[in-house]
């Protein structure tokens, strides 16, 4: 029994969880939960050093990569998705990719992560190269199809990331960075969508986020790349524009009607004076980082609009 990964390990806290009502296995539930926050802060390190690798990667036109199976592919691909409508990332710059493929999100395809060359053929499917940080999920530490996929990366030359929540993965030796988070057992033995996802679902929002405020995404903590394509999206917009240049919300949603609730070009010409070709104009001098384009001298001496 020693030789099993921790998440696979009995919970001697659970023992006994079929006599318990529902508001005691609920409270024990939480009881294991909240210790998780602290013990994936123990990775801060790694997690940030991942997170800077994807930045520079997607900076020199490379992608951030999630590959896992089951719960660990579900999230790799639930935080993928959430980068475009967020940050306004490009399509296929932060990519989930599933053992069993798309329909294993909704449907589990239990023996999927058992075929390493499965996962091989997924990074070459995804045409991988020397330019991407691939972050393999793995929980055990164990899954094949994740093993492939780290090998294959690490041949052609990409950095590779493990996450794990177990100690001496297998799978580390695939890895150039290893983030592990020891969760310990789970309250359903083998459960690892509990704790072990808990703390996927914290590394992986850590690691996409602190990426995308490097690449400027981000004005103080407001979302000025987010696409505002529902009425909650716009509103926000509209909040986010009048908090950042002190105006009010109405003449907020004037300016973003003016310029197709392009937030950043309607943030730059409140503050710059200027107008939308010339805010446009200076967001791209800048990188599209609205700080640098707010705080930098390019473009003062153009004639002012009233906006």
């Amino acid at each position: 029994m020693n030789d099993l990964p921790d998440t696979e390990k009995t919970n001697p806290d659970s023992a006994g969880l079929d006599g318990k009502t529902p508001l005691e296995v609920v409270e024990l539930m939480l009881s294991q939960e909240k210790r998780v926050p602290d013990i994936v802060l123990g990775a801060a390190e790694e997690i940030a050093k991942t997170a800077g690798w994807a930045a520079e990667a997607i900076e020199a036109g490379g992608r951030l990569i999630y590959v896992g199976a089951g719960t660990s592919g579900r999230l790799a691909v639930l935080d993928a998705a959430e980068c475009p409508p967020t940050f306004s990332s490009e399509p296929g710059q932060v990519t989930g990719i599933i053992a069993g493929g798309g329909g294993a999100v909704i449907t589990a395809v239990e023996n999927a992560e058992d075929h390493a060359h499965a996962g091989a053929d997924s990074i070459r499917t995804e045409m991988v190269r020397k330019t991407d940080v691939v972050v393999g999920i793995t929980a055990g530490g164990t899954a094949q199809f994740v093993i492939g996929a780290l090998e294959e990366s690490r041949r052609r030359g990409a950095k590779t990331v493990l996450v794990t929540m177990t100690e001496n993965a297998t799978a580390a030796e695939f890895a150039d960075l290893v983030i592990a988070v020891v969760t310990g057992p789970e309250v359903i033995v083998g459960s690892t969508r509990l704790k072990a996802g808990t703390a996927t679902k914290l590394i992986l929002n850590a690691i996409s986020t602190a990426c995308m405020v490097a690449l400027g995404k981000v004005y103080g903590n407001q979302m000025v790349e987010l696409r505002p394509q529902s009425t909650k999206l716009k509103a926000r917009a509209e909040r986010v524009l009048a908090a950042v240049t002190e105006i009010p919300l109405e003449k907020a949603r004037t300016i973003l009607l003016g310029v197709n609730y392009n937030l950043k070009v309607a943030i730059v010409m409140k503050k710059c004076g200027i107008g939308p070709e010339s805010a446009a104009a200076r967001l791209a001098a800048c990188k599209g980082i609205l700080r640098r384009a707010l705080s930098s001298d390019w473009g003062l001496a153009e004639e002012k609009d009233e906006v």
